[in-house]
């Protein structure tokens, strides 16, 4: 005999699949057809939402983890992650942390899941040299 659900569960997935994919050429018609209509009611608000979301975040970081007093600190937790990767054989491309949707670029960035990484939470201004055009951080 045949497993539970065997056929039948293939023919239920292909069904399923069929149909998310004709629900997926929908609203990519409708997106591409009626983009002003799809700008105005789904991506204005949702970009509203992000902007809010981010502006608190940012505050949030500001208030609890501004403190230019800890920035021996963080410098020496910075240099004891790449002591810890040149112990370790300093094997691969070393890269920070950040996360790829925090990139400027809105191409994906791949290169970071085989890379090294270094968690570098340096949040204050110190020093700031127009003239040069450095950044103390």
């Amino acid at each position: 005999g045949r497993a539970a659900g065997g056929e039948r569960g293939h023919k239920w997935l292909r069904a399923g699949a069929g149909a998310m994919n004709a629900l997926y050429n929908a609203a990519t018609n409708f997106a591409t057809e009626h983009r002003g209509v799809f700008v105005t009611i789904f991506v204005l608000p949702v970009s509203l939402v992000f902007d809010v979301v981010f502006s608190v975040r940012a505050w949030l970081v500001f208030k609890f983890y501004s403190a230019p007093k800890l920035h021996a600190a963080r410098v020496s937790d910075i240099q004891a992650q790449l002591r810890r990767w040149k112990d370790a054989g300093a094997k691969g491309k070393l890269c920070t942390s950040r996360g790829g949707w925090q990139s400027i670029s809105p191409s994906m960035r791949s290169y970071k899941q085989a890379a090294s990484t270094v968690n570098i939470n340096m949040y204050d201004i110190l020093e700031l040299n127009k003239e040069e055009g450095w950044v103390h951080v």
